[in-house]
């Protein structure tokens, strides 16, 4: 019996076109992520909570340093100034003034937090809130030495 002719084997071309889209469509996410940001690529940050009560800081690969300036006297009625992070492969240290108590909410996967700042459990105590949202990275929350 003979046996069946083979068909040589052939690897599938790979076009730059594809590269390209691949390249472009990571560059796109990175640009998307960091998109309102503040720039965050590994120089120090500083914020003025009585000026933006509200902060969104996003970085990728590398990290930064925020420095909190003092926020302002606030109400019972006031809410808290807010600190939103969003990390990935990144190391992310806050320095919030003494006495100032923070209450840090924090999700994600793969990093560590460490709050050496006074912190506090209930939010509704809090002068600061810090929310979160990390992949392999770490966040610290110190005073200053």
């Amino acid at each position: 019996m003979d046996a069946a002719p083979q068909i040589p084997a052939r690897e599938a071309p790979v076009s730059r076109g594809g590269r390209w889209l691949a390249a472009g469509l990571v560059v796109l996410g990175v640009v998307l992520l960091v998109d309102r940001t503040v720039p965050a690529l590994g120089r120090p940050v500083t914020w003025d909570p009585a000026e933006h009560p509200l902060l969104q800081l996003k970085t990728v690969i590398g990290g930064c340093e925020l420095t909190i300036l003092p926020p302002p006297a606030r109400t019972d009625d006031d809410p808290a100034p807010r600190l939103e992070i969003v990390a990935f492969l990144a190391g992310v240290d806050v320095v919030v003034p003494r006495g100032i108590r923070v209450h840090v909410d924090s999700r994600g996967f793969g990093g560590r937090e460490q709050v050496l700042a006074d912190e506090s459990r209930r939010p509704a105590d809090t002068d600061l809130t810090i929310v979160v949202l990390s992949a392999f990275a770490s966040l610290r929350v110190k005073t200053p030495v």
